[in-house]
């Protein structure tokens, strides 16, 4: 049997018997200060498969075998024992189907402008791939004191007669105080594949919605094994958090020079979730260079990296400039 995304249960390709899977609901949660990752490895009656190629490292259940990558679509893919690494806590089920994948891509690359037409005809949605891959959504309540020397622009008139002007200047003020805030399931991956960029490009993803793994879910698919530890997705979650920290403390002043703010940071809490989210993965081979790309399987959102026609570049370029003259010449400035 295979877990149908359309029915949301395991349905047999044959017989079209449906069998529910238990959705349970997950908590908060492990405590990420003490957490102890040592020891942990894969469930029973999981097989993993390397892929001498790209390196990616997949699991499947049951009596399932890898026949080829995933990713690269290698057929060279080799048995290991098992690896230890963290076992997934939860998981967000596919509800898009392979079938709205394949529209959804075929959207987003038509939308495409400067990717070059010969690009855009050879996309074969056979191609595409469903992957769980794995990833860490960490949650956090911070508290941040802060100092600084913030500046302002403000205008003041000077001199008389023929020489007076106006001229702006730096208004500079000193702040201090602290910043709450509360973080909730930022998600950070952890694959070989799928960098942090292009996952927030395909997000968000509902995690809020995510259920307690069951291996059920993976009958008919793949799921990547973690490449990246806790500790280090933890350190890519806390720069991210550090950014979103400055930002906000930023927005309640109104300035437009920093001159030093500092930042003493107090992560009072901090858990987290090992999550697998549904990711179609496919790839065009043009012109000797492959080309990834990634649908969301829970909200069918597409992206990913493709060719540039330099003929296309060029004539949006040479309309640019076009539309430039018109206006410089209505504003007087060629008469």
């Amino acid at each position: 049997m295979e877990y149908s995304p359309a029915e949301g249960c395991l349905v047999c390709p044959y017989c079209k018997t449906e069998k529910l899977v238990d959705k349970v609901p997950i908590g908060e949660g492990w405590d990420f200060k003490t957490f102890d990752e040592k020891g942990e490895v894969p469930e029973a009656g999981a097989s993993v498969y390397i892929c001498p190629n790209c390196k990616a490292e997949t699991v499947v259940t049951g009596f399932r075998t890898a026949e080829q990558c995933p990713f690269c679509g290698s057929t060279n893919v080799i048995s290991a024992e098992n690896l230890q690494g963290k076992k997934p806590d939860c998981i967000l089920p596919f509800i898009v189907t392979k079938e709205q994948a394949v529209a959804g891509s075929k959207r987003w690359i038509k939308n495409k402008w400067f990717a070059p037409s010969k690009f855009k005809k050879s996309f074969k949605p056979e191609a595409m791939r469903p992957v769980y891959e794995p990833a860490y959504a960490f949650t956090s309540d911070t508290e941040s004191a802060y100092d600084g020397r913030l500046g302002e622009n403000e205008t003041r008139t000077v001199g008389s007669g023929e020489n007076r002007r106006t001229e702006t200047y730096i208004r500079w003020f000193y702040v201090k105080g602290t910043y709450v805030k509360r973080f909730e399931n930022m998600v950070i991956e952890a694959s070989v594949h799928l960098d942090q960029r292009q996952m927030d490009k395909i997000g968000p993803f509902d995690t809020a919605n995510a259920l307690e793994y069951r291996k059920e879910f993976l009958a008919g698919y793949v799921a990547e094994r973690p490449c990246d530890s806790v500790q280090k997705c933890f350190e890519t979650a806390k720069s991210k958090m550090d950014a979103e920290i400055k930002r906000g403390i930023l927005n309640k002043y109104s300035a437009d020079h920093v001159d030093y703010l500092n930042i003493y940071t107090n992560h009072k809490t901090i858990f987290f979730k090992a999550i697998l989210y549904p990711i179609y993965h496919s790839f065009f081979a043009y012109r000797g260079k492959k080309y990834e790309f990634f649908v969301n399987g829970r909200s069918g959102r597409a992206s990913g990296k493709t060719p540039v026609s330099p003929w296309k570049v060029g004539i949006a370029v040479l309309v640019a400039l076009a539309v430039l003259a018109g206006i410089l010449y209505l504003m007087g400035i060629f008469e």
